[in-house]
């Protein structure tokens, strides 16, 4: 296996157990947690897409402005257009919690905990299975090596 596919699977695998913790967060109402465990499924999931159609990823938890140069110079199969955009938005949306939710004011005034919405939460672990399940499918389709083998992926309930 060359380096690309190897990184490709092992982005995808930190992509599952992120998301797995998301779950165990939300299921245990620990809603920070789960946002904070979402991103990181996202941010790999993006990063392995970004990988397997020969893109570097950068650095950044945010991986929307590097999707969305990909989309526009044709790195990614036309028919994964919209779910690209989908990516990216979902990328944004729980960023930008998860920044304000771990890094709140120095005032102190709300808790870390009540800076995150149950519901909103819930929203984001499923944003974050969307992201993965419609990566893995880029993947098989890629004929990159099948990360989901083995049952190492999250089942939705």
């Amino acid at each position: 296996m060359t380096l690309a596919p190897r990184l490709v699977a092992d982005l995808f695998d930190l992509a599952r157990q992120s998301l797995e913790g998301a779950e165990d967060a939300l299921r245990r109402k620990n809603y920070l947690n789960a946002v904070i465990e979402t991103q990181r499924a996202v941010e790999y999931s993006t990063k392995a897409a970004l990988v397997a159609v020969g893109v570097g990823p950068g650095r950044q938890h945010d991986t929307s402005p590097v999707l969305r140069s990909a989309l526009r110079t044709h790195k990614f199969p036309a028919a994964y257009s919209a779910k690209v955009l989908g990516w990216a938005s979902a990328s944004t949306d729980i960023e930008g919690v998860r920044e304000v939710a771990s890094y709140p004011d120095a005032q102190g005034a709300v808790s870390r905990d009540q800076l995150v919405d149950p519901d909103e939460a819930g929203r984001f672990v499923e944003m974050a299975k969307d992201v993965y399940e419609g990566v893995g499918q880029l993947l098989r389709s890629l004929s990159v090596e099948d990360p989901t083998a083995e049952g190492k992926h999250p089942r939705r309930e």
